[in-house]
Protein backbone atom coordinates (compact mmCIF):
# COMPACT_ATOMS: atom_id res chain seq x y z
CA UNK A 1 0.00 0.00 0.00
CA UNK A 2 3.01 2.24 0.52
CA UNK A 3 4.53 4.39 -2.21
CA UNK A 4 8.10 3.28 -1.46
CA UNK A 5 7.43 -0.31 -2.67
CA UNK A 6 9.19 -2.13 0.17
CA UNK A 7 7.96 -5.38 1.66
CA UNK A 8 9.42 -4.88 5.13
CA UNK A 9 9.12 -2.30 7.90
CA UNK A 10 11.20 0.81 7.47
CA UNK A 11 11.16 4.08 9.37
CA UNK A 12 11.29 6.09 6.15
CA UNK A 13 8.06 4.90 4.56
CA UNK A 14 6.24 7.17 2.19
CA UNK A 15 2.55 7.87 2.06
CA UNK A 16 -0.14 5.37 1.11
CA UNK A 17 -0.89 5.09 -2.59
CA UNK A 18 -4.02 6.81 -3.86
CA UNK A 19 -7.31 5.07 -3.17
CA UNK A 20 -8.06 4.83 -6.87
CA UNK A 21 -4.70 3.21 -7.67
CA UNK A 22 -5.22 0.62 -4.94
CA UNK A 23 -8.78 -0.13 -6.07
CA UNK A 24 -7.62 -0.46 -9.70
CA UNK A 25 -4.94 -2.95 -8.59
CA UNK A 26 -7.50 -4.87 -6.51
CA UNK A 27 -9.76 -5.17 -9.57
CA UNK A 28 -6.87 -6.39 -11.73
CA UNK A 29 -5.94 -8.99 -9.13
CA UNK A 30 -9.55 -10.10 -8.82
CA UNK A 31 -9.86 -10.43 -12.60
CA UNK A 32 -6.79 -12.68 -12.57
CA UNK A 33 -8.19 -14.76 -9.71
CA UNK A 34 -5.34 -13.76 -7.42
CA UNK A 35 -4.78 -12.10 -4.05
CA UNK A 36 -3.65 -8.52 -3.48
CA UNK A 37 -2.37 -8.09 0.09
CA UNK A 38 -2.34 -4.46 1.16
CA UNK A 39 0.63 -4.88 3.55
CA UNK A 40 -0.40 -2.44 6.23
CA UNK A 41 1.85 -2.88 9.22
CA UNK A 42 2.15 -1.23 12.59
CA UNK A 43 4.54 1.60 13.31
CA UNK A 44 7.17 1.44 16.06
CA UNK A 45 4.49 1.97 18.72
CA UNK A 46 2.52 -1.05 17.46
CA UNK A 47 -0.32 0.98 15.92
CA UNK A 48 -1.48 1.29 12.32
CA UNK A 49 -0.62 4.86 11.26
CA UNK A 50 -3.70 7.06 10.97
CA UNK A 51 -3.04 8.00 7.33
CA UNK A 52 -3.24 4.30 6.42
CA UNK A 53 -6.42 3.82 8.45
CA UNK A 54 -7.96 6.76 6.61
CA UNK A 55 -6.88 5.35 3.23
CA UNK A 56 -8.37 1.94 4.05
CA UNK A 57 -11.67 3.64 4.89
CA UNK A 58 -11.56 5.47 1.54
CA UNK A 59 -10.93 2.19 -0.28
CA UNK A 60 -13.88 0.59 1.51
CA UNK A 61 -16.15 3.43 0.44
CA UNK A 62 -15.13 2.96 -3.23
CA UNK A 63 -16.05 -0.73 -3.29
Amino acid sequence: MDTNRTWFHTTSTGQPRSSQEIVDNLHKANAGNSLFPLNVGPDVSGRIPQNYVDRLKEIGSLQ
